[in-house]
């Protein structure tokens, strides 16, 4: 019973995951944003834009970060937490053989939130100041600042240590 109960609970979440992810595919679009200089122009590669207004793109986004970034990692935060304090109040009836391998799993589950948390940041981050920040001004060189510079912070570490990369950053 347990096991179906868990094999429902965990479609729902794919489901609600799925119908919040759907309004994406539909009002994307892929531009070619160019980069004016005085004696120079260029295209900045594509990008895909959301063909929808800046009035549903700003809910929507606060939406996103919120639902799929700050609630669960309050939750998961919050859970770790309790965690924690029950195996270090002393009022559990196990062994120290078993509270210490709790500990360790404790340990593992707090590094997963901490990954989740850093992995994260900088994508919500990006998005939230692109709606906000170059809505306002929309200078396509600040726009490839501020990306260049979350999409640094989020990959770089990773892609520093990979063979395929070597060549491309020598610090």
């Amino acid at each position: 019973m347990k096991i179906c109960i868990c094999r429902l609970r965990i479609s729902v979440i794919w489901i609600i995951a799925m119908i919040l992810s759907t309004p994406e595919p539909f009002t994307l679009q892929i531009e070619s944003p160019t980069f004016d200089r005085p004696n120079f122009t260029t295209t900045w590669g594509t990008q895909c834009r959301v063909s929808w207004s800046p009035q549903v793109e700003k809910p929507y986004v606060i939406f996103q970060s919120l639902v799929f970034y700050i609630l669960p990692l309050i939750m998961i935060s919050c859970l770790c937490y309790s965690t924690i304090s029950t195996l270090n109040d002393g009022h559990l009836a196990l062994g120290r053989r078993q509270i210490g391998t709790r500990k360790k799993a404790v340990r593992m589950l707090s590094v997963v939130v901490f990954v989740f948390a850093l992995s994260y940041l900088p994508v919500h981050a990006h998005n939230i100041i692109m709606i906000f920040w170059s809505s306002n001004n929309g200078s396509v060189s600040r726009r490839k600042t501020i990306e260049d510079i979350v999409t640094s912070t989020n990959v770089r570490p990773f892609a520093k240590e990979s063979v395929k990369f070597k060549g491309i950053w020598h610090s």
